[in-house]
């Protein structure tokens, strides 16, 4: 299913028609109408169920738009040759949520909407793309009161839109959840010599929604309480019978979930992975290397046919710009997992799920900061975690060198596997010749750490 995009009638549509005509181009989205916009957009479809905007401007509709209408409409008016949403749908506000639910019931990847203003955005200018001035009501109090409405319904809809035009409204369903990897990726700071793991999942289990405590086989935790809790398996390291025996021990490993960890040339085994875990355990697959893999179509609908809970796409070398449209036709939940070797890194609201450390703590450039991601998307910064971080974890981090640095940077841009960067920093200062050893990597060498290479490097 391809992506979608609905247009409402706010004014923003006459200011940026231009720039969502460009979008709509670049993406290939199918375009759904809201009321009257047939000055500037023809849509693929066009939805009405608003009796009173259907008598008013139904002559604007052009006949290459096939017409969404309710039940009701339909026979009132006599609507010929149309598509009927369901009596269910009509439980939200405008026409607009209605038309979101639709796309997002007919199975659409991503909804993006334009023109979704409200009523007070620009109350003191034009309201909607048609007319000018307050073309809906002269009463601001009641407008504000629509607006509450309508943003309640957008609360209780539990559905991930982007409005792409400035808009009064938020959509907090966008909002990803939040695992903690510190345990198990911060790890390769300390050599997973934590004092007290208990503690910090104690401290961040009233915050974040799922907490790695580690590899499968290294954590020893005493409680049994597995809710929230996941540990990770590289199947570069297993067999099948290893897989077995984790099922086996299923009483003894107190965890909700298994991530495995695959490159793609191991999507068969992955499978085959899934198939036994899935049977004790919920089970989310991290595809590594992601900015040099090619996730198809095909390994898509392999997955869709297992009981894979969450699919992550692992960004091991920093430099992932693109995510590719066959992500998004997964079935489950979508996670992300990305390092920091560049500076300005910025989140995709479709992900479902997002990892993060305490501090950002991990291998080479580091991880998002999990008390950022609690301060972006659930405006918290608890205190007591806060004050666990700078005397316990910031030190680690300070003596481990992880971090964004130039370095971790160029290693981004070149795919280099950021193991090459750790071992050159514990022998270098200066970020240029670290560089420039770099530079002296073969490419058939750097997606893959080759300890004797860097030390071959190192000696010249």
């Amino acid at each position: 299913m391809r992506d979608c995009i609905i247009i409402g009638a706010g004014s923003t549509v006459k200011a940026y028609h231009e720039q969502i005509k460009r979008f709509i181009q670049k993406n290939n989205l199918v375009v759904f109408g809201v009321n009257n916009i047939a000055d500037y957009f023809i849509p693929d479809y066009h939805i009405w169920t608003n009796e009173k905007r259907y008598r008013d401007f139904n002559k604007n509709i052009n006949p290459k738009s096939k017409i969404i209408t309710t039940e009701k409409l339909k026979n009132k008016f006599n609507i010929q040759d149309c598509e009927i949403v369901t009596d269910d749908i009509n439980r939200w506000r405008t026409a607009g949520l209605r038309c979101i639910q639709y796309c997002h019931d007919m199975g659409y990847n991503k909804i993006f909407v334009a023109g979704m203003d409200g009523y007070t955005l620009n109350y003191n200018g034009d309201q909607h793309c048609y007319g000018q001035g307050c073309t809906d009501s002269d009463d601001f109090d009641y407008e504000l009161k629509k607006d509450f409405a309508i943003q309640k319904n957008i609360n209780e809809m539990g559905i991930k839109f982007k409005i792409i035009t400035p808009t009064i409204y938020t959509n907090k369903n966008n909002n990803p959840m939040i695992m903690d990897v510190t345990l198990r990726d911060g790890g390769y700071c300390n050599d997973w010599k934590w004092k007290d793991p208990e503690k910090i999942i104690n401290l961040l289990r009233p915050h974040v929604d799922l907490i790695e405590v580690g590899y499968i086989g290294d954590s020893n935790l005493k409680s049994k309480d597995r809710s929230k809790l996941c540990a990770m398996i590289d199947l570069k390291y297993v067999d099948i019978e290893d897989i077995k025996k984790i099922n086996d021990s299923y009483e003894k490993i107190a965890i909700e979930y298994v991530r495995i960890a695959i490159v793609i040339e191991q999507i068969d085994f992955a499978i085959e992975a899934i198939e036994e875990l899935s049977k004790k355990y919920k089970v989310m697959l991290s595809i590594m290397k992601c900015s040099v893999s090619d996730i198809d179509e095909a390994t898509i609908d392999k997955l869709n046919k297992t009981k894979l809970e969450v699919l992550y796409i692992a960004d091991s070398f920093g430099n992932i710009t693109e995510f590719g449209n066959n992500l998004y036709k997964f079935k489950g939940k979508i996670g992300l997992h990305i390092h920091k070797n560049k500076s300005n890194i910025t989140i995709n609201d479709y992900f479902d799920i997002i990892d993060s450390s305490l501090m950002g703590l991990g291998r080479g450039a580091g991880n998002l900061d999990t008390l950022s991601c609690l301060l972006e998307y659930k405006n918290e910064l608890p205190e007591d975690l806060y004050n666990f971080s700078v005397e316990n974890i910031l030190p680690i981090k300070m003596k481990s060198q992880c971090g964004y640095s130039y370095a971790y940077h160029y290693s981004g841009l070149k795919n280099i596997h950021p193991s090459y960067v750790v071992e050159f920093k514990l022998n270098i200062g200066s970020e240029h010749e670290i560089i420039e050893l770099l530079k002296q990597i073969p490419e058939n060498e750097r997606q893959s750490y080759n300890a004797e290479l860097a030390k071959s490097l190192l000696s010249r």
